[in-house]
């Protein structure tokens, strides 16, 4: 996968989790103030790798990192199921 797949990818992902997150308020006070959200796509085990890397990258520089799980549920069209699964300072 191309850093220009993964990007585009990875902002369709932010999309829906940004859509979710103004709906869902319990969701969006697990994310802490000025976190880097990293999601991790069930669908998409390669970009899943790919992000938990760049997730060790951030938290290597020293930024909060939320870590989501994001599995995408069909209907008449995707809505994600989401679940944070670590936050650090």
């Amino acid at each position: 996968m191309t850093k220009s797949e993964m990007a585009h990818k990875n902002l369709e992902l932010l999309k829906l989790f940004t859509q979710e997150i103004l709906v869902n308020e319990s969701l969006a006070r697990r994310v802490p103030k000025g976190a880097t959200v990293i999601i991790l796509p069930d669908n998409d085990p390669a970009l899943a790798a790919a992000n938990r890397k760049l997730a060790q990258r951030a938290r290597k520089e020293g930024k909060k990192v939320v870590l989501v799980q994001m599995t995408l549920v069909a209907k008449t069209a995707y809505v994600p199921q989401l679940t944070v699964l670590t936050s650090s300072r």
